[in-house]
């Protein structure tokens, strides 16, 4: 039994075998089967050979976790893993602090039209654009992911979506890899805003970040789904392209200040007044336009708050001196959002008079401020001074 936690196996990857059942997902209904109950298995994985043989020999019933239990590290070690309602003596939760991360790392992309990626290269590619010092030259193994593996009447579902793994030469370190990446794809703008079905705003990338951030226990469903007519299965083809350990050991932990800086940013996104309206996010035009573009919504959102709303029937004015970023960079914004009638332009020249937008209340948000009252609303009739 391995008791130090310093001494991490390099290529630690465990195997959970679910004892409820099928944990893959099915066709017609798509719907994925959880794992929460079963027994996992220790492996260690000194290349991608070794792992493409767990991986393929993966029944309906098991999946694999990024990781192993404390203390159950060497290879063929196995431990009870239940839910944490409930959990018996001898079962372990699947909670962070009962794994170690094992030395592989998971890049999950889901397919997306703002980051179109047709072949796992693709993928690789972004990972060195955003982090070259981690990823450039590292070898990795690829794989569709189980969803992707599916023909519906002899064609593919639309969307390839893609599984990379990486060996790392920092294992502890991988911890901080999810706030490096979104740091630097931020600054690269390399992101775009999603609504979520709950209607919160999730600020994306080119891949999903759950993964690093779930670290040494998260879930990967790797087996072929169960398929019914008129569904079928291509071959699970996984492709090795060799290289170096990606170098995690050049990550560095976030600045303290940015945890506190991203806290406010997703209190202002989900503080329950002024998330974009549905009817914005999924406009095509919004989509298309840069992240510096959006920022002009965004100061929007940010000043014309508490008693500064309007109705859909009086909007309120702002002039354009009020937006927070240069004036250069929401030329582009404002003519997109007026030609889609969230914002409504006057011109002052020919009258002499302050030039004005008005905000669509009800287009711009998805419902009114706690409190709020129609009407809070400023005097339309005195003009703000451009």
């Amino acid at each position: 039994m391995n008791n130090n936690q310093d001494d991490i196996p390099k290529g630690l990857i465990s195997v959970a075998t679910s004892t409820c059942g099928n944990v893959c997902k099915k066709f017609p209904d798509g719907q994925g089967r959880a794992f929460y109950k079963g027994v996992i298995e220790t492996h260690h994985c000194a290349s991608f050979e070794a792992l493409k043989g767990i991986l393929n020999k993966l029944s309906r019933k098991q999946c694999i976790i990024m990781g192993g239990v404390k203390n159950h590290l060497n290879a063929g070690n196995k431990a009870s893993i239940g839910p944490e309602k409930g959990l018996r003596h001898h079962e372990f939760s699947r909670t962070k602090k009962n794994f170690v991360p094992g030395g592989f790392i998971l890049i999950d992309y889901d397919h997306c039209d703002k980051f179109p990626c047709k072949s796992a290269s693709d993928v690789h590619k972004y990972m060195c654009e955003v982090l070259p010092d981690v990823f450039t030259n590292a070898g990795y193994l690829s794989i569709k992911s189980s969803s992707s593996r599916v023909l519906e009447s002899g064609k593919p579902i639309e969307g390839v979506s893609w599984h990379l793994y990486y060996m790392v030469d920092a294992p502890k370190q991988t911890k901080w890899l999810a706030d490096n990446y979104m740091l630097a794809a931020e600054n690269l703008g390399l992101t775009y805003t999603k609504m979520s079905a709950d209607g919160k705003q999730l600020l994306r990338t080119v891949i999903d970040l759950q993964p690093l951030k779930i670290g040494g226990c998260g879930i990967v469903y790797e087996a072929n789904p169960v398929v019914t007519e008129p569904f079928s299965l291509i071959s699970n083809r996984i492709n090795i392209v060799q290289g170096s350990l990606a170098r995690t050991s050049v990550l560095k932990p976030p600045d303290k200040d940015i945890g506190v800086r991203r806290k406010k940013h997703k209190e202002r996104f989900d503080n329950g007044y002024w998330r974009k309206s549905r009817a914005l996010h999924t406009s095509q035009s919004y989509r298309e336009l840069r992240p510096s573009d959006r920022d002009v919504l965004d100061d929007i959102c940010m000043q014309y708050k508490g008693n500064d709303h309007g109705t859909v029937g009086n909007p309120i004015k702002c002039p354009y001196k009020d937006f927070m970023v240069h004036p250069s960079r929401v030329k582009k914004a404002i003519v997109i959002l007026q030609n889609l009638g969230f914002i409504r332009y006057e011109s002052g020249k020919k009258s002499r008079s302050p030039n004005l937008y008005y905000i669509n209340f009800d287009m711009l948000f998805m419902k009114p401020p706690k409190g709020w009252e129609p009407w809070m609303v400023n005097d339309l009739n005195k003009p703000v001074p451009f």
